[in-house]
């Protein structure tokens, strides 16, 4: 029987010597670059160099991996001396090119071998071979497919770096599949981009039976957008953040719901922004569901009075943590596809700089949104700020995340979001936000707004004004700036003016 041979090229030797040790207890035996061969035999532990195995004495500044020899111990299954294992940490292309490394993992993808790519990996494969004195073949085709991974990420990045910023690799790894597409004849999944990021779409967890369909993860992702708008604006303006409940119908919020002490009262104000709408909806939380706030999300007597139906009948629910009494209650929505992601607990804007698009024949690249209303930043005229000031972040966490064709316009009063609509011209996103929220709600007495437009006329400004709203913000821009900030203050209304680059466009 032919004996098994493990190839250890590693700049980094943490572990070397426990992982020979291992091998050679198991009838192994180690072929080493010179530190790791050096550093094995200082401890007792035999181990031939490259130079040994490949018969090659000449002396280079590198060990002379790139060899016959080594090609065929690594790719021909009749080799005599044949490599079975290779145990491979090559270093990044910001320490130079890294030829032989990468040639090496390459060569074990090609030969079938058992490529090991770092520290944790090979802590596994020696842990498998003290147990069974092999490798299993799904373990052995997982590094191999890792391998071809980072070799496959290496030579991006040496491409990347080569061409002046001319070429960029997106990189992105298929999770699951998903019921259908937007519509049931087409099909569609779910993948993810290679980042560092904690907080993504693909990182929610799906604890229901149901499967997710196209558009209730991109209305999640959208939804997801305008909680961690609203918990970074409360962070950034009082240090904490309340009880977060928004209410959402295909992406956009329809409802919500703020309150300093009770998850039940948040709930409550985001389902009543507009309880209409909301049916068929997603309800996204900041908070642990517990079985009490999940009853008040399955139906209400009051909604069945008004909507003619009591049940809300959510298509998507999603929470940092949902209790298994809550879970118990709400799979009894057959629809409802429950998600958790802890992360909501404190959400944060993404870390990428990119955003893309992808476009026939090609991708639109923007670097990301990331503004977050400061209130206190902000040129009132005058000292004081504006009392409602919950109100106001709410208004602009609606329009800064929502697409309705433009031009948003968002109010709220007393932590909860009335209305929120756009149009084709400020002035008409402004009178259906009126509408709407006067025909919802009676009246707009005392309630804030923001817009993600600058307005160019006084017209949109004076259907807000007449509508009764005592405070707002909007993006500065246009050749009347200064005679609609004459407007506000004329009518005595508390107007911050958000620096035009900053206005909220999204989803185009």
């Amino acid at each position: 029987m032919k004996r098994k041979i493990a190839l250890f090229s590693v700049n980094e030797l943490k572990g070397v010597v426990e992982f020979a040790s291992i091998l050679i207890k198991n009838g192994w035996s180690i072929v080493a670059t010179d530190l790791a061969c050096n550093l094995l035999r200082e401890n007792n532990i035999p181990a031939d160099s490259i130079a040994d195995f490949t018969g090659c004495p000449e002396k280079y500044k590198f060990p002379p991996t790139l060899h016959p020899r080594m090609e065929a111990a690594l790719t021909d299954n009749d080799f005599s001396e044949r490599i079975e294992l290779v145990y491979d940490i090559t270093y990044g292309p910001k320490s130079g090119l890294d030829v032989g490394g990468n040639a090496l993992l390459a060569l074990a993808v090609k030969g079938r071998r058992v490529p090991v790519t770092s520290y944790a990996a090979m802590k596994s494969v020696t842990e498998a071979i003290s147990k069974c004195r092999d490798v299993s073949q799904e373990m052995r085709d997982i590094l191999i497919s890792d391998a071809a991974e980072k070799i496959a990420d290496y030579y991006n990045l040496v491409a990347e770096s080569v061409s002046a910023g001319k070429l960029q690799y997106l990189r992105i790894k298929r999770y699951y599949d998903l019921m259908n597409g937007e519509n049931p004849y087409q099909k569609a999944e779910i993948w993810g981009m290679k980042d560092n990021e904690d907080f993504t779409l693909p990182g929610y967890q799906l604890i229901s039976d149901n499967k997710p369909c196209y558009t209730n993860m991109a209305d999640l992702d959208s939804v997801t957008e305008t909680v961690t708008k609203l918990s970074c604006a409360f962070r950034l303006q009082y240090s904490k953040q309340p009880y977060i409940t928004v209410a959402a119908k295909h992406g956009n919020a329809c409802g919500i719901g703020v309150d300093w002490e009770s998850g039940e009262a948040s709930i409550e104000k985001a389902l009543w922004g507009n309880p209409l709408a909301i049916w068929g909806g997603e309800v996204i939380v900041n908070f642990k569901l517990s079985s009490k706030y999940s009853a008040a999300l399955i139906s209400s007597d009051k909604r069945g009075k008004l909507c003619g139906k009591t049940n809300w009948m959510l298509d998507v629910i999603s929470a940092p943590e949902i209790e298994d009494g809550a879970r118990l209650i709400l799979a009894g929505c057959k629809n409802t596809k429950l998600f958790i992601n802890k992360f909501l607990y404190s959400p944060e804007l993404r870390k990428q700089a990119w955003d893309y698009r992808f476009v026939r024949g090609g991708v639109i690249r923007q670097s990301i949104a990331d503004f977050i209303l400061d209130i206190s930043a902000l040129n009132w005229g005058a000292k004081s700020l504006p009392e409602n000031l919950d109100d106001i972040i709410i208004s602009w966490a609606a329009a800064f995340t929502s697409f309705h064709g433009g031009n948003e316009i968002a109010l709220s009063r007393e932590r909860q979001l009335l209305s929120c609509t756009g149009g084709p011209s400020t002035v008409d996103a402004a009178e259906t936000a009126v509408s709407r929220a006067i025909k919802l709600h009676g009246d707009l007495f005392g309630a804030s707004f923001a817009a993600d437009a600058f307005f160019p006329f006084t017209d949109a400004p004076l259907v807000l004004v007449d509508s009764g709203i005592i405070s707002g913000v909007a993006p500065a821009g246009g050749r009347n700036q200064e005679k609609i900030q004459d407007f506000f203050s004329g009518k005595n209304i508390r107007v911050g003016f958000i620096p035009e680059q900053f206005r909220g466009f999204c989803r185009h």
